[in-house]
């Protein structure tokens, strides 16, 4: 087993929420057989989407024509939207953050397990006050956690509660965000529809135009828990361009759209 491969299977084995974007990166590195026999039966689903994992894939695509060569994520993780957007563009160079040294050094190992190390990187910090100088990033991208703290059921898992609970809230991303990026720089989130009210006053307050929303639908008729927004700083407010996707048809099978998202399929 070469070394992506086996970084592959170890995050599948760690994360099972991870199936669809592992997937997705065996897919774009010409793995597809190999993550056939990882995720054998792996179903995507609501509660896939509400897990967090499947959320990282629409991001990546929602984001996938940023503007410009150098980006951030905020909140990264185990680094799957960083290898995502690298590998969707080889003229990026994307920096991680995230508050948790275990998630920013699984970034690390994402990396290097991709040979992505020379144009991407992970560093842990708190996204207030990350590495970057003012005005200094093309786009950001965003999946931070749901739920203020304080707020919703607490896991007794330590990681599983920092992916879901907030370490800094909405208001505090959207000025971070506004601050490092330059004039016209893009900020991409994907978040609750429950908190559509404090990311759009967040985002005025940043000075964070929206531009695009998109809107996730399960099934026909069916609203999925996210929704997916672009921002642009100090653009003028216009009337923002609104998209649907759908996730899965009347007959319950997969859409074309969303396949193709899931798998990289051309």
């Amino acid at each position: 087993m070469n070394k992506k491969t086996d970084i592959i299977e170890k995050n599948a084995a760690a994360a099972p929420g991870d199936e669809r974007a592992i997937t997705k990166l065996c897919g774009m590195l010409g793995l597809a057989k190999k993550a056939g026999a990882l995720i054998a039966g792996a179903e995507l689903s609501l509660e896939a989407a509400k897990s967090g994992r499947t959320d990282a894939l629409l991001l990546a695509d929602f984001a996938k024509d940023a503007h410009g060569t150098y980006g951030a994520d905020l909140g990264c993780g185990s680094g799957i939207l960083l290898l995502l957007l690298l590998l969707g563009d080889e003229s990026r160079r994307m920096t991680g953050v995230d508050i948790r040294e275990s998630a920013a050094a699984s970034a690390r190992e994402n990396l290097r397990a991709f040979a992505l190390e020379e144009r991407g990187e992970a560093v842990c910090a708190d996204y207030r006050s990350a590495p970057f100088e003012s005005e200094s990033l093309d786009f950001i991208v965003s999946n931070p956690p749901y739920f203020p703290a304080g707020r919703g059921a607490v896991s007794p898992n330590a990681e599983r509660a920092a992916q879901r609970t907030e370490s800094a809230t909405v208001s505090e991303l959207c000025s971070a965000s506004a601050r490092y990026l330059k004039p016209g720089g893009q900020f991409f989130l994907v978040h609750r529809r429950k908190r559509e009210s404090d990311i759009l006053a967040a985002l005025h307050n940043a000075h964070l135009t929206p531009v695009r929303r998109q809107d996730v639908f399960s099934a026909p008729g069916k609203r999925a828990p996210i929704f997916l927004m672009e921002a642009v700083k100090g653009a003028p407010v216009s009337a923002m361009r609104c998209e649907n996707i759908l996730l899965r048809g009347a007959d319950g099978c997969e859409t074309e759209e969303y396949r193709k998202i899931c798998h990289w399929e051309a």
